[in-house]
């Protein structure tokens, strides 16, 4: 069976109408979650939601679709930073006239991590902070401790308890979302803790080892670093696949305006425009610089870019 798994939306439009063409290809879709924030496309993004949650059962809400359907406290809402909240806050007041079909799609339970048959799951952050309000974000250059303190050993001990194992790792995968980064890593008895960042290689399919796997597709709609991506899962021959994309520079000018428009900050509207971690990632963490800009090289011009055209309303504001 042919899956296209992704995340992190963030109500762009662009980004998401392209997608939402793709569907078409595979025969199931994942969602990671953050449907909504940060974007200029409220509407446009419940109508998706409402659309996409019609067709498929495996996937998650995250932080960002947690605060505007208030499924998370006060306390928690207080630790987001306030041009994020803004952006939030935004969409909370455009869609309150849907409140009733909002609650029939979003319920706490879409929070929790879910799992599609017993070898694969889908989770927003963490199987400890599903939603990610509580805990750091986990990228794919920290340390191999904390990477299997947050991510593998967690996981690992709810597919043990999934498939009923208790010696023996099982086979098992999660597929998370939050960062906004490409991740691919691997514990097996035999091999221990692999970081496989250096074998990604858009449009080129990897097999799955056996042992626990954490994936992060990336994200669709505001990647932090690199191109706006997605993965494809083979179930049947056990390999996923990354896809990149990017948006025409119109398309990005677009968004500025319109975020600029409805007062979101300067630094929301910057990170649309160019990944904002570029920078921070190539003087701190020189060598998966490295490696991500040689993937980026190597795939080069033939690198699909979408243009405004994959973002016209409708008179009745369906996809």
């Amino acid at each position: 069976m042919s899956v296209i798994v992704f995340g992190d939306l963030h109500a762009n439009c662009f980004a998401t109408r392209y997608l939402a063409a793709k569907l078409k290809e595979y025969e199931d879709a994942w969602c990671l979650g953050d449907f909504l924030g940060r974007g200029p496309h409220a509407v446009d993004m419940l109508n998706f939601i409402e659309e996409y949650s019609q067709k498929y059962k495996t996937w998650v809400i995250g932080n960002h679709d947690a605060y505007v359907w208030d499924l998370i406290s006060d306390d928690e809402k207080s630790r987001y930073k306030n041009e994020v909240a803004d952006t939030l806050r935004y969409h909370k007041q455009i869609l309150e006239d849907q409140e009733n079909k909002l609650t029939k799609i979003m319920s706490s339970k879409r929070g929790d991590l879910q799992w599609d048959g017993k070898e694969y799951a889908v989770v927003h952050a963490s199987p400890t902070d599903p939603l990610g309000v509580r805990e750091p974000y986990i990228f794919p250059w920290k340390s191999a401790n904390i990477i299997m303190d947050n991510l593998v050993a967690p996981f690992t001990e709810v597919a043990m308890k999934k498939q009923r194992k208790r010696k023996k790792t099982p086979n098992a995968v999660l597929f998370v979302g939050h960062s906004h980064v490409p991740m691919f890593i691997n514990w097996s008895d035999k091999q221990g803790f692999r970081n496989l960042d250096t074998e990604i290689i858009f449009g080129v399919p990897l097999s799955i080892p056996d042992g626990i796997t954490i994936i992060n597709p990336g994200s669709i709609g505001n990647p932090r670093i690199g191109s706006n991506t997605y993965v494809e899962l083979d179930r049947g021959a056990r390999t996923i696949t990354f896809q990149p994309f990017r948006l025409s520079t119109r398309s990005k000018n677009r968004l500025r305006d319109e975020q600029q428009g409805l007062g979101f900050s300067a630094e929301i509207r910057r990170s649309f425009q160019v990944p904002p971690d570029t920078n921070k990632i190539e003087a701190e963490f020189p060598e998966f610089y490295k490696n991500l800009s040689a993937r980026e090289k190597l795939y080069g011009d033939t690198i699909i870019e979408i243009g405004i055209d994959h973002c016209i309303k409708t008179t009745d504001n369906t996809l």
